[in-house]
C-alpha cells in the first residue's frame, strides 16, 4: 500500500511524501497517518535530500530520538514494514 502525505507551510514551503507499507491496513490506521503528518513536518523544517538522509535525522518532536526510530516504532505497532520512499520539498524563497 502507497500513501501520499502533503504539507503547505504559510504559502511558502511545500511538502509531498510517499509512505509505503506491506499491510494495507496500515493506510486506516490513525497511528499511521500521525507519522505520514509528523515526517511531512520534518521535511518542511529540515534539509534532507533522500530518504536516508531524513532518517538519520533528529526527529523535531523528540530530538532524543532520530526519525528511523520513529517509523520502526510505529512499524512495530501496526506489525508491518514502512517504508519512506520518496518525497519532494519546495521552497518559494530558494528560486
Amino acid at each position: 500500500m502507497r500513501y501520499i502525505e502533503s504539507y503547505v507551510h504559510k504559502n511558502r514551503v511545500g511538502v509531498l511524501l510517499e509512505l509505503e507499507a506491506e499491510a494495507d491496513s496500515a493506510g486506516q490506521s490513525d497511528e499511521f497517518h500521525q507519522l505520514a503528518k509528523d515526517l511531512v513536518l520534518q521535511v518542511a523544517a529540515g534539509k534532507a535530500k533522500s530518504p536516508s538522509e531524513l532518517l538519520e535525522q533528529r526527529f523535531v518532536k523528540d530530538q532524543e530520538q532520530r526519525v528511523s526510530h520513529r517509523v520502526y516504532v510505529v512499524s512495530t505497532k501496526l506489525n508491518t514494514p514502512i517504508r519512506i520512499t520518496r518525497f519532494a520539498r519546495y521552497d518559494a524563497d530558494a528560486a
